[in-house]
C-alpha cells in the first residue's frame, strides 16, 4: 500500500464519527473553498447534525459520503489507500489517541491534523503529515492547497507516515514483551 499516485485530482478523506466536534464542518468549508480538490467522508453522523451534513454534502460537487464502512481491518487499509490525504481537524482537546491516524499512516496517506490531545505527537509536521497552527478551514484549505500544488512535499509527507507506522505493529515488540515477562 502506499496511497493512491499523485497523477490526477487531490484526493482528501476524513473517516471518523461525522459531527463538527470531529471537524467534519471545517472539512466541509474547505471542500467548498477547494472545487477542485475530491473530498470523501466515511462514518456515522450523529442525529443532529444529519440534516445539515448531507444539505451541504449534496450542495458540493467534489464531495462524497460513503455511510459507515463495513469490512476487515485489511479492507479499511485497501479503502483508505485510494486517497492521497487523510483529514482529522478535530476540536475535540480529549481525543485520545485515534486509531485512524495510525491506519492512515499504515495506508500510506498523509496525514492533516489539528493540534489537539495527541496529534501532534502522532504526526510529525512535516515530517509525516502537517499539524494546523490554527484549526480552522482557512488553514485547512491552505494545508490542502500546499499539498495539491506541490506533489513532491506529499509524495515525501506520504512516505514519512508509512515509515512511521512501523513503530505501531506489536510484531516489532513481542521479543522485548517476551523479555519483560520471563523477568
Amino acid at each position: 500500500m502506499g496511497g493512491k499516485l499523485e497523477t490526477t485530482v487531490l484526493r482528501c478523506v476524513f473517516f471518523s464519527q461525522i459531527q463538527p466536534e470531529k471537524g467534519a464542518d471545517l472539512v466541509l468549508e474547505a471542500a467548498r473553498m477547494l472545487p477542485h480538490v475530491e473530498f470523501s467522508f466515511y462514518g456515522d453522523i450523529v442525529d443532529d447534525y444529519k440534516d445539515i451534513f448531507m444539505s451541504r454534502v449534496n450542495a458540493q460537487q467534489n464531495v462524497s459520503y460513503y455511510g459507515v464502512f463495513k469490512g476487515s481491518i485489511d479492507a479499511v487499509y485497501g479503502e483508505l489507500s485510494k486517497y492521497d490525504v487523510l483529514l482529522f481537524p478535530t476540536k475535540w482537546d480529549i481525543e485520545g489517541v485515534p486509531g485512524i491516524l495510525v491506519e492512515g499512516k499504515i495506508a500510506g496517506l498523509a496525514e492533516i491534523v489539528s493540534n489537539k490531545s495527541y496529534n501532534a505527537e502522532l504526526v510529525r509536521n512535516g515530517i509525516e503529515g502537517i499539524v494546523l497552527g490554527d484549526n480552522s478551514a482557512a488553514d485547512l484549505a491552505a494545508a490542502i492547497q500546499q499539498l495539491d500544488e506541490n506533489r513532491k512535499a506529499l509524495s515525501t509527507l506520504k512516505a514519512g507516515s508509512r515509515f512511521s507506522a512501523e513503530q505501531y505493529f506489536i510484531e516489532n515488540y513481542i521479543s522485548a514483551i517476551k523479555k519483560e515477562l520471563e523477568k
